[in-house]
């Protein structure tokens, strides 16, 4: 099994970017870096917010904003299709759960 470990950070671009690690080359190599349609996520940019970012089976990302604010006052989750290498969204919607952090 060829395992590829992904990384979100925010970086150059200021958006947020996928960087993949490619198992057939020991984790020395990149096989993607790209720059994706959601701003910068990072602890700092927007100040204080929390995301989460997972990935599907399908190699979408799902991030999700849970706080301590958000433009809904819910917790959020933005995701992003890895058909355009991350460029549009699939869905981004407010879910119906409270913000639980502070």
């Amino acid at each position: 099994v060829n395992y590829k470990f992904y990384n979100v950070p925010a970086n150059g671009s200021n958006t947020t970017e996928i960087h993949v690690l490619n198992a057939s080359t020991n984790y020395k190599t990149f096989s993607l870096q790209v720059p994706t349609v959601l701003y910068m996520t990072t602890s700092d940019v927007p100040i204080g917010m929390n995301w989460h970012h997972i990935l599907d089976s399908t190699n979408h990302v799902y991030s999700i904003l849970s706080g301590p604010s958000s433009g809904s006052n819910k917790i959020e989750l933005h995701a992003m299709n890895s058909a355009n290498y991350y460029a549009s969204f699939l869905k981004q919607l407010a879910t119906t759960l409270d913000i639980v952090c502070n």
